[in-house]
């Protein structure tokens, strides 16, 4: 009884994705949001199941066969209590704690225990997926009905309540892509759910359009590369055309940062004006520019999770009068981690990173008797991780903890598939044994 409860807790997660921003005061000693305590609870839960000989037995083999996930993941997070460590003396140490907190070690402890239930059964996790939608397509009524009242910034960017437009657009783009999934699925029966997607996937892409999110556009690019090369994939291929997607966004990485590099004396060479308007470019760029600075200064530790603000204001003397103050993260996942989680951050993330084509290069490998219809949530999640990926170019796409969750559990789900892969009509069948050179 308490393995269905907590089984179905797993999807029921997504409802509270949005809520996020509800606190709860703790003794007046600090708070926790909405989204964590629904997270704690269901990670106590999951605590209870391991009692149970069986399911503790399952849940080992599992882990085992996810360690390309777990260990790296495991190293980000060291390098994160490492450098908070490092760095108490400096910064101020609750704010590490939260941070660590809710971005990474609930996000990873979720994600480790949904997979497990969803790699059993994936009706499970296409719920998820839909309640996420369901979530998704909520706010993108409500945005088009802030567009059409004209509710826009100076700038005429779409945000809502607690959603700035680029944080709009993170969450959104999602669900776009599951948009273009229950359309795939609906497309045969034209009748009156297939009209209503359409409207709702109008009005995904009218919300993210007005954030004018450039990002967001470059995470949807590469994700659709990913959906349009599945959709050729043919099981048992030598070089799996996914893994092609995985190796292109590599490239972005490295030409992006090199880019990041090769400007920096440019931009030192800039002089800004209070009384000149700057874009986003700008600020971008002196982010980076300083965010590099500070690495040279802290290569090995980083400065610690959440400190990013004070260090970014303590180093402005370094450089002309910066175009944006309030700026919390890196808005680059590379450079975030390293900042973060040191030099331990960079290594756990790229390992990551080549553990997702390594995956991706099993999968290419399997039979097409192995492959079978769970192809579908394996897709869907490579698409939202490309998504997570390619838009972290040019931000820090987990930095809240509904992102991070997301981040998270998508990497688990892809990782899940291809060491265990999913049931067959119900029936619990892994595939521990061809997953062992995984």
């Amino acid at each position: 009884m308490l393995n269905k409860l907590t089984a179905s807790g797993s999807y029921l997660m997504a409802i509270f994705l949005p809520f996020y921003f509800i606190r709860f005061n703790i003794f007046e000693k600090g708070s926790v949001n909405l989204l964590d305590l629904a997270l704690i609870v269901f990670l106590a839960g999951f605590g209870l199941c391991l009692f149970d000989k069986k399911f503790r037995n399952e849940f080992g083999k599992y882990c085992w066969a996810m360690r390309g996930f777990i260990a790296p993941a495991a190293l980000i997070i060291l390098g994160c209590f490492l450098s908070y460590a490092m760095a108490l003396g400096e910064y101020e140490w609750t704010r590490g704690i939260g941070v660590m907190k809710s971005f990474y070690v609930l996000p990873f402890l979720f994600a480790l225990a949904g997979g497990f239930f969803w790699s059993r059964n994936e009706k499970l996790f296409l719920r998820f997926l839909g309640i996420y939608f369901f979530t998704s397509s909520v706010i993108a009524v409500w945005g088009v009905a802030a567009i059409l009242g004209g509710n826009l910034t100076y700038d005429g960017r779409l945000t809502l309540g607690q959603w700035s437009p680029n944080q709009l657009a993170i969450y959104l783009a999602p669900g776009l892509l599951l948009a273009w999934f229950f359309l795939k699925k609906t497309r045969k029966n034209k009748g009156w759910l297939f009209f209503l997607l359409i409207a709702l996937t109008a009005a995904h892409f009218a919300c993210i359009y007005t954030t004018k999110s450039l990002g967001s556009w470059l995470g949807l690019l590469g994700a659709g590369g990913f959906l349009f090369a599945a959709g050729q994939f043919k099981p048992g291929g030598r070089f799996d055309c996914r893994e092609k997607i995985f190796l292109w966004v590599l490239g972005f990485w490295f030409i992006a940062l090199a880019g990041i590099f090769l400007t920096g004396p440019g931009i030192k060479k800039m002089d800004y004006s209070p009384f000149v308007s700057h874009n986003s470019l700008d600020s971008r760029l002196v982010i980076y520019m300083s965010s590099l600075k500070i690495i040279r200064d802290n290569w090995l530790w980083g400065i610690g999770p959440g400190n990013f603000l004070q260090a970014y204001l303590d180093y402005q003397k370094f450089f002309p009068p910066y175009p944006q103050w309030a700026v919390p993260h890196a808005h680059n996942l590379l450079l975030n981690f390293w900042l973060e989680a040191g030099l331990a951050g960079v290594a756990g993330f790229f390992w990551l990173f080549f553990r997702l084509i390594r995956a991706c290069s099993f999968l290419g490998g399997q039979k097409a008797g192995k492959i079978r219809k769970a192809d579908r949530s394996v897709t869907l999640a490579g698409s939202i991780i490309i998504y997570f990926l390619a838009h972290g170019i040019f931000d820090t796409t987990f930095w809240r903890n509904d992102f991070s969750l997301m981040f998270f559990s998508m990497l688990a789900v892809y990782f899940a598939y291809c060491a265990t892969a999913f049931p067959k009509d119900n029936k619990e069948i892994n595939l521990l044994k061809e997953a062992k050179n995984f």
